[in-house]
């Protein structure tokens, strides 16, 4: 029954800018049809603060109850395409949505120094590199850009537990919850796991009691 799919319907489900992009950035858009600024909250609390907190990213946390206004396919002339942008009086939040895309030369160097064009200064400036499962963006990639200068999150993990908290955060909008389990299943797909961030956690807690994961090795 959970074949049955509106995103993998109408689109690839490895679309990263007709599908992907475009709906997160629905979402992150606080003015968008679904009316639920939290969704925004949400996404500063559960990816991108845990990000800053984990690793070498220099920044300092984000208040999660400032809104951004939110672009998707942001041509910045002679810097390139962003794929959704997160813009505030005081910060900016690029986010580089990768799927199956190669880096780019220089990429998130050059959506630095975009920023920088725009007028934010270096420490009102938030990279994200966002893809499939965690791995480094590469030095062709990033350019001059150092590794405390960006963040990087991704859908198996980062996005997974973002959606499901956005799924409980819709509970009263049905339409809308349906919505984003249908978009959560899909990112189980794309990344091989279909487990909600709860179920990951007991998971583990499993393998911490007793001889369980030794156990769990041997059975395997």
């Amino acid at each position: 029954k959970y074949a049955f799919n509106i995103f993998s319907i109408l689109r690839k489900y490895d679309d990263e800018v007709g599908l992907h992009s475009k709906f997160l950035a629905e979402l992150l858009n606080p003015h968008a049809s679904h009316s639920i600024p939290d969704f925004q909250r949400l996404f500063i609390e559960k990816a991108i603060n845990p990000a800053i907190d984990a690793q070498e990213w220099q920044r300092e946390f984000l208040d999660s109850n400032v809104l951004y206004n939110c672009q998707t396919e942001a041509l910045i002339e002679g810097f390139g395409r962003i794929d959704i942008i997160l813009k505030s009086s005081d910060n900016i939040i690029v986010i580089e949505n990768k799927i199956h895309a190669a880096d780019q030369q220089k990429q998130l160097q050059r959506y630095f120094e975009a920023c920088l064009e725009m007028g934010y200064s270096p420490d009102a400036i938030y990279i994200l590199y966002l893809n499939k499962d965690g791995k480094p963006v590469t030095s062709y990639g990033k350019g001059t850009l150092q590794d405390d200068q960006y963040g990087r999150i991704n859908y198996k993990d980062d996005i997974s537990s973002w959606l499901d908290a956005c799924i409980r955060e819709a509970n009263d909008y049905p339409h809308i919850k349906q919505t984003l389990l249908q978009y959560w299943r899909l990112v189980g797909s794309l990344t091989g796991d279909n487990r909600s961030a709860k179920m990951k956690k007991s998971h583990i807690d499993l393998l911490y009691q007793d001889n369980n994961f030794k156990l769990a090795h041997e059975l395997s």
